[in-house]
């Protein structure tokens, strides 16, 4: 084996390239450590490895934190995708990579002398899950994951020792398309229910692979992302009680999980395509997911439920309807004792931002939490506090697009 008696620490490990380079280290033996901002996804990878006969270790990391980033290991790997193309108006994204071309040269030299090597790789169009997520049907043309991970594992074991400072280019014919002035990115602005409709697979995918679902700035050190969320919403709740996903999305990702762990879930959600997509992905809980408008008074009767979710959705409703209906509503289907999950986009007014994960603008509307929390209090629900290192009070965080969320946990006194 290659890299027998070797270390290797591998950042963005829990999925797409970082997690290929990953298991094909530990196939060449490699103890390999692999860290990420996304524990879940890391603890796969780790038992993918052991269970091949490797050895892996799994550690929480955010490379963009200066507390969590230490230098560590003997290469370096720096992947950029547009560091040696343009990228036609994407020049920001473009000279952050060409910024990684110089900053390797630069590593390159600097360290030399203590015998660290740096080197990288420009792939162009990798077939991961977040390249699906953009075009969910794929392109022959695209690269591989194990390909990247081959390139990777050649500048580990087989490069010679005098080679640092160097770019392996790993050009596909998507990259020479964009030479010739093609580029596939669409910028159209969108709204809402017409944004669903036209990406209900691709929000599904984004979803459930929990693309857009890990935070930074956040106010609690456990917010990490939709998953801490998770774990807190099953300590407050226990299993088999009944609960609703207002909101649910395409897909119904949640629902689906909660189903899975026990609960009687349901799922709404206003977009007949979302609901679509979840009896398509799910047919196991084709009958817990159904269309309904949560700007309208819901059918349910009064203490209905155990549990409401309600993650970033109010950001699509007017405040006058929010405020005056949906969350009551909320309120009302609450049995005593009941936890209400509520996330939302803060600020004033509205605000339009591009997300890459669907090549198009999006608007949403934003919510001031003291009077989002006045309403829940006046309608009486009590944010559930923080307790030791436990999830809980008003809590705040960016999500990668990147947009400022607020996120409480609030339970109906009785």
């Amino acid at each position: 084996m290659l890299l027998t008696g070797k270390v290797a620490l591998i950042t963005g490990a829990g999925r797409g390239i970082g997690r290929a380079i990953a298991l094909a280290f530990a196939g060449e033996g490699a103890r390999t450590i692999v860290t990420g901002r996304n524990t879940h996804l890391l603890t796969q990878v780790v038992d993918e490895i052991r269970a091949s006969g490797g050895a892996a270790e799994a550690f929480a990391l955010d490379v963009t934190r200066s507390d969590d980033a230490e230098e560590e290991g003997r290469y370096r790997q720096h992947r950029s995708s547009s560091g040696r193309l343009p990228e036609g108006d994407y020049g920001a994204y473009a000279t952050s990579k060409w910024g990684v071309v110089g900053y390797t040269a630069s590593l390159a030299h600097s360290r030399r002398s203590h015998g660290i090597r740096a080197n990288g790789i420009n792939p162009d169009w990798v077939d991961t899950d977040m390249a699906r997520a953009y075009d969910l049907q794929g392109n022959p043309d695209w690269i591989t994951e194990e390909q990247i991970a081959q390139a990777a594992l050649y500048l580990t074991a087989h490069a010679p020792e005098v080679m640092t400072g160097q770019f392996i280019d790993i050009f596909g014919v998507c990259a020479y398309d964009r030479l010739d002035g093609v580029t596939t990115m669409s910028q159209s602005a969108d709204f809402s229910e017409t944004f669903y409709r036209d990406h209900a697979r691709r929000y599904a995918a984004v979803s459930h692979n929990f693309i857009q679902s890990v935070y930074t700035d956040m106010s609690h050190p456990a917010l990490t992302g939709d998953t801490a969320l998770m774990d807190r919403l099953q300590e407050l709740v226990p299993a088999g009680s009944r609960g609703l996903d207002a909101g649910c999305g395409a897909g119904a990702r949640d629902v689906f999980f909660y189903w899975q762990k026990g609960y009687d879930i349901q799922g709404v959600d206003a977009v007949e395509e979302n609901i679509q997509e979840a009896r398509r992905l799910h047919p196991e809980i084709a009958n817990r997911v159904s269309v309904t408008d949560l700007r309208q008074p819901l059918v349910h009767p009064d203490l209905s439920f155990d549990f409401i979710l309600c993650n970033a959705v109010i950001q699509h409703i007017a405040p006058d309807t929010a405020l005056g209906v949906t969350l009551p509503e909320f309120a009302r289907l609450l049995k005593a004792g009941g936890v209400l999950q509520l996330m939302f986009k803060t600020g004033s007014g509205i605000a339009t931002v591009y997300d890459r994960d669907y090549g198009a603008d999006r608007t949403f509307q934003l919510y001031d939490p003291g009077e989002v929390l006045g309403l829940l209090i006046d309608r009486g629900l009590s944010v559930v506090p923080a307790e030791g290192d436990k999830l809980g009070g008003v809590m705040y965080f960016k999500d990668p697009k990147p947009m400022d969320h607020c996120v409480l946990f609030a339970r109906k006194d009785g």
